[in-house]
């Protein structure tokens, strides 16, 4: 294998290293509740 093939192949598994631990962490759990203050304004907009 050439030096340039070995390179590719070393940043590929890199890479793939670097991003498997945010691609297999769990997403957080929203609940309703959440979501509802998430889209609610805490503010009341003056002059419309």
């Amino acid at each position: 294998m050439s030096k340039v093939g070995l390179s590719i192949a070393c940043l590929f598994i890199l890479a793939t290293l670097l991003y498997l631990p945010g691609f297999l962490a769990e997403e957080p759990v929203i609940t309703p509740d959440q979501d509802v203050l998430a889209i609610t304004p805490s503010y009341k907009a003056r002059n419309l």
